[in-house]
C-alpha cells in the first residue's frame, strides 16, 4: 500500500514482486521513486517482509 501526502488512508496500488514494482507505484501517485524512502512505514505498508525481503525467485 502507498499511502499519498495528505490522504487519510492508504490506497492499494497493487502487489510489487520487485523493488522496481513498488517504484512504479510510487511514480504512478506522482512520488518520486528517487526521494522516497522505501522504508519509511508512514509511506509503504509492507506485507510478509520489508523492503529487503522478497520470496525466492522474485528478485531486487
Amino acid at each position: 500500500m502507498i499511502r499519498e501526502a495528505g490522504a487519510p488512508r492508504a490506497r492499494g496500488s497493487g502487489r510489487a514482486y520487485s523493488l522496481d514494482d513498488v517504484r512504479e507505484f510510487l511514480r504512478r501517485v506522482r512520488l518520486d521513486p528517487d526521494e522516497a524512502d522505501l522504508h519509511e512505514q508512514k509511506l509503504i505498508e509492507w506485507r510478509g517482509g520489508g523492503s529487503d525481503v522478497w520470496r525466492q525467485g522474485d528478485g531486487a
